[in-house]
Formats: C-alpha cells, sequence, structure tokens
C-alpha cells in the first residue's frame, strides 16, 4: 500500500509553529466566566468521542473500527490563562479485524481561531503503541503538511501515513498557546452533517472554541472517510494589574535553564529576569508533572522521584507572575539504566 501523501506537498521536519508563521497576538480582556468541569488537577480533559463501523472480517458482523478521541490539560491543572502553554492531544486505535488486516490513518489537528501550536516551547510527544506492548512516549521529530480542511497534517518521521493494525493504538500530544480567551462549549459545537456522516470535519469557523483531529482513514472498508473527535477548549485573560491609577506596567520577560543530578534525585532550575520572581516552577517528565516548588528567587532546587529505567525528557516551566513573563527550559533527554 502506497501511504505518501504527495498530493498535499511533501511533509518537512518544520515546527507546526513555524509553519503557521505568525506571531501571538494581542490579549483580549474581555473577562467572563469559565465552565468548572474544565478545571481537573492535572487530569487530561476529554471530549466527544468519534468512531466508524466495519464488517469483523471473522464474524462478518458489523462492528467498531477506527476508534478516536480527543482531550487537553494544563500543567497546573487549572484553566490556561492567555499566553501560557498547554497540551491538547488526539487518540485512535482500530478496535476491529477488518479483511483488509490495517488501516492508514492520516490526522489533521484543527485549531479553533486564537489557538497557535507552541512547539518552539515544548515539545510534541507521540507513540505508535503496537498491541501488547506499552505506551512509550517519544520526542522524535514528526512531518507536518497543510490539510484540505485548513488544519496540520501530522505525519509519521518517515512522511508517511500512520498504519495501523488491530490494538495498536496512536497517539500525539501537541504544546499551544491562547491568543484570547477561550469559552470553549458556550460557544459554536462542530455538530455539522458533515462530521456526523464522517465525509468531512465541521469548517473552522462553525467549530466555535473547539479542537477537532479529523482523522482521515483508507483501505478498511470503513463507514467513513474521517474519524473526528472534538474538544471544547478553555483560556482565562491574562492576570490584570492593579485597579485604579497606575503608571502603567509591562510583564519582564524571563529565561528558565534546569540541571538535572538524577542519581541525587535532585533538579537545579535557574531563573533570569529583570522582575521580582515568584510563582512556582513545576518539572514535568513527557509532559506529566513530577515535581514542583516555590519559586522565591533565582535558583530553586527540587526533590525528584525516583525514575524509572529507560528514557525520560525533562522539561522545567515557570509560571510566571502578574510582572514577570512566563517561560519553559529546553527539553532534556535523560537515560536512566
Amino acid at each position: 500500500m502506497n501511504t505518501q501523501i504527495a498530493r498535499r506537498g511533501p511533509l518537512r521536519r518544520r515546527t507546526l509553529r513555524t509553519r503557521l508563521g505568525t506571531a501571538l497576538l494581542g490579549v483580549l480582556l474581555t473577562a467572563g466566566p469559565v465552565a468548572a468541569s474544565a478545571q481537573a488537577a492535572g487530569e487530561w480533559n476529554p471530549g466527544k468521542h468519534d468512531e466508524d463501523t466495519v464488517i469483523n472480517c471473522i464474524t462478518q458482523q458489523p462492528a467498531p473500527g477506527v476508534s478516536a478521541d480527543v482531550g487537553w490539560r494544563s500543567e497546573t491543572g487549572q484553566v490556561p490563562k492567555v499566553g501560557e502553554v498547554f497540551y491538547v492531544r488526539g487518540y485512535a486505535g482500530l478496535v476491529s479485524l477488518p479483511c483488509s488486516g490495517s488501516v492508514a490513518v492520516l490526522p489533521e489537528l484543527m485549531l479553533p481561531a486564537g489557538v497557535v501550536p507552541a512547539d518552539d516551547k515544548a515539545p510534541i510527544y507521540w507513540d505508535l503503541t503496537k498491541s501488547g506492548t506499552s505506551q512509550a512516549l517519544r520526542t522524535t521529530k514528526l512531518t507536518f503538511a497543510n490539510g484540505r480542511n485548513g488544519g496540520y497534517l501530522i505525519g509519521s518521521p518517515e512522511g508517511l501515513k500512520w498504519e495501523l493494525r488491530v490494538g495498536d493504538v496512536l497517539e500525539i500530544q501537541v504544546p499551544v498557546v491562547a491568543t484570547r480567551e477561550l469559552k470553549g462549549p458556550a460557544t459554536q459545537q462542530p455538530e455539522c452533517q458533515t462530521r456526523l456522516d464522517g465525509t468531512a470535519p465541521c469548517p473552522i469557523n462553525q467549530a466555535g472554541d473547539h479542537l477537532q483531529i479529523a482523522f482521515t482513514v483508507a483501505g478498511h472498508g470503513g463507514t467513513k472517510s474521517y474519524v473526528t473527535p472534538y474538544v471544547g477548549l478553555f483560556a482565562s485573560p491574562a492576570t490584570a494589574g492593579p485597579t485604579g491609577p497606575t503608571t502603567g506596567t509591562t510583564q519582564a520577560a524571563s529565561a528558565t535553564r534546569a540541571a538535572y543530578q538524577v542519581g541525587k534525585r535532585r533538579a537545579v532550575v535557574t531563573i533570569t529576569s529583570t522582575g521580582t520572581l515568584a510563582g512556582t516552577v513545576v518539572i514535568t517528565d513527557k509532559g506529566k508533572k513530577i515535581a514542583s516548588a516555590k519559586v522565591t528567587g533565582r535558583v530553586t532546587t527540587l526533590k525528584l522521584p525516583r525514575l524509572k529505567k529507560g528514557r525520560h525528557v525533562l522539561v522545567a516551566r515557570y509560571s510566571g507572575t502578574s510582572q514577570v513573563l512566563a517561560s519553559t527550559s529546553a527539553p532534556t533527554k535523560v537515560t536512566v539504566r
């Protein structure tokens, strides 16, 4: 099966942020309430599931084919503020056995207006978990191209579609930033007929503040061309300054560096800024929070948990304050033997 996607141009090893080619827009300060259900403590907030139907090659009966889901989460477990990095993810698996034996899948990331990729600030995590094996998220560069629905196609490192066999699960986690307030399900939901029928995702301008990930599915005899789960995204306005007359203040920039002593289970995080430092710093391993501490000065020392054997990707994120912008360290790859 030839699964290359040459019709849409070559997939290239560029960051999504570079392909987007836009700078962050100004912050909209029209505050409004955010749904409490969006605030789960560091857990993934799930969206609306989607799947197609195939004829099971063994039973010759209709059965679920490609099953897909989507979600978002922030490092703090709270609704992210405008300008803060948070993660969205999509994952899809082949549930039943089609007579083709496999399915070719190509996800298209369809971000709502006012949400941009942030893979220049944090890594993309992904894994194609084969049936009977454990997930091991990795940060190997993927390939990207413009999708026909206005989103970003995410291909394999080799520039191909992903092939799923029964029991395989593909998961991709992408860091993003909101440039405006987002209100999730309080806006138009992508319940258009084409998404329900599986012929196309809803147009981005008809999806409100929702992320859609449109999985193109082909070659397995399924009932849909697209399996498209979606989830409402939230972002609260950036922290406003004090009320009353002010002289006008601008948040100072910051830079975060991290050094790790895995054997001693210690991380030393250095934050540089012209502003007064406060807030918190969080250490993540492949996107999962493993340590945090309050920031009281330029250098913060954190105690790490004992890391399991294998490869790890450690990132330090400084939360920032109303006077100092947030910042993120470069990812550090660590192998524990």
